[in-house]
């Protein structure tokens, strides 16, 4: 009986070994299955990654090209649109030349006619100096019209001034022109000295208005005219207030002291 479990134990540890055995060996296969299938997939990882770069190059490369194409395109049509303004400007000089040898051949038509150069060429100088002579001598005498009649003008003006004054002189009028003032008032006897003459526009014989304020206060008559100074009589006027004439009051032509 102790044979046959000694057998049996003997058999059962045999099998377990067997078994053990054949377990790690079959691990050991999967293992090295495992480690081949993890080798391949970074093979096939570094080889999709070395593709995928590739591609991105590609198309790098691919856009690049493109972009080359499209700025050779522009650079062709500029060059293009160039050689077209080119030609134009070719064909403009072109029609200009055929315009100055027809100008030229036109000329020389006429420098047929023409006497020689060593006769016309002196001829032309003695034309051109006698032309600027004239004009010359045109403003010359615009110069001199415009003298004589500015001097006109003020002829004129000093002719009027001198009828003016004559025509009040002739009519008893001192000039509109005058302003002077009351030098002295010598009431009893009814009669101011003026600070102004005949060469103030004075004239005898004329009435004077004293003005103070702006405004007309007395009349005078004039009765004695010297160089520069002059007697006028107080003008009395019953229907006027009696005012005080004094020294320094301001003496004007009748009728003129709103238009001073």
């Amino acid at each position: 009986m102790a044979t046959l479990f000694g057998t049996l134990a003997a058999v059962v540890l045999a099998l377990s070994l067997w078994i053990g055995f054949r377990n790690k060996t079959e691990y050991s296969a999967q293992i090295e299955a495992r480690q081949t299938a993890e080798r391949k997939l970074k093979t096939s990882s570094e080889e999709y990654e070395r593709r995928k770069s590739d591609l991105n190059d590609t198309i790098d490369s691919k856009e690049k090209v493109l972009a080359e194409n499209a700025e050779q395109a522009k650079q062709r049509d500029e060059l293009a649109s160039k050689v077209d303004a080119l030609q134009s400007q070719l064909d403009s000089l072109e029609d200009q030349k055929k315009s100055k040898a027809s100008e030229v051949a036109s000329q020389e038509e006429i420098m047929k006619d023409l006497p020689d150069a060593e006769v016309l060429v002196p001829q032309i100088k003695a034309t051109t100096n006698k032309i600027t002579q004239l004009k010359s001598d045109i403003v010359d005498e615009k110069d001199k019209i415009a003298t004589l009649e500015s001097q006109k003008e003020t002829t004129n003006s000093q002719i009027a001034a001198m009828q003016s004054v004559n025509s009040n002189i002739a009519d008893g009028k001192s000039q509109p022109n005058l302003s002077t003032t009351i030098s002295s008032v010598y009431r009893n006897w009814g009669f101011v000295t003026l600070n102004g003459g005949d060469s103030q526009g004075v004239v005898p014989g004329s009435t004077l208005d004293v003005v103070r304020n702006g405004e007309v206060i007395a009349k005078l008559r004039v009765t004695t005219v010297e160089p520069n100074r002059a007697a006028a009589d107080i003008i009395v006027d019953d229907s006027q207030p009696s005012i005080s004439l004094r020294s320094g009051d301001r003496v004007v032509a009748e009728a003129t002291q709103a238009n001073n």
